[in-house]
């Protein structure tokens, strides 16, 4: 509205013409933004050494974190984050399905992920429960649905029996991430 007063236009000029890079040229604060964002988050990845190393750092302590394989540029992330500002910036440009990830083109694609199963347990799990469960999954070293089946494959292995296998003890509750991968 002011920039079409100050532009000298009607009011019932369409905002296409505003935003035309042809006529005015006028951007987005939003699209700014995320171009900004974007911006930082590729210096920060291909920058010098350092940048390089604290932004590899990063990501690898928030793959830990949330305990999954995947890469976390890849991800729909929708937890917040404190004092992480390079997971907050991929989440805002996930939001708008931009991933960073390009490890299927490079022959870095094993260095993003962690190996040894095939399911990840992100697939299974609700997120609200994934976010949840992270800490007790870690403890137990579960990260794939492999490490819950027998040693066929055929079956899962029931909550006892897997304690057993981890040499953990059997008391007390079995834990919700494990009832809802069992239904």
């Amino acid at each position: 509205m002011i920039i079409k007063k100050r532009a000298g236009l009607v009011r019932s000029t369409p905002n296409f013409v505003l935003f035309d890079k042809d006529l005015y040229g006028v951007k987005h604060i939003y699209d700014m933004q995320l171009e900004m964002i974007c911006k930082n988050l590729l210096y920060q990845a291909n920058g010098n050494i350092k940048l390089k190393n604290l932004f590899k750092i990063k990501m690898l302590q928030e793959q830990k974190r949330i305990w999954t394989s995947k890469c976390l540029g890849d991800l729909k992330l929708s937890t917040t984050t404190k004092n992480n500002w390079i997971i907050s910036a991929i989440r805002i440009l996930n939001t708008e399905n931009i991933f960073l990830c390009d490890h299927e083109l490079t022959k870095e694609k094993d260095t993003y992920m962690i190996t040894g199963g095939k399911i990840d347990l992100i697939d299974l799990l609700e997120k609200k429960t994934f976010i949840k469960s992270a800490s007790s999954r870690k403890n137990k070293r579960i990260l794939f649905l492999e490490n819950l089946l027998e040693a066929d494959s055929s079956f899962m292995l029931k909550w006892k029996h897997m304690c057993k296998e981890l040499g953990m003890n059997t008391k007390g509750r079995v834990p919700s991430w494990f009832k809802e991968i069992e239904k």
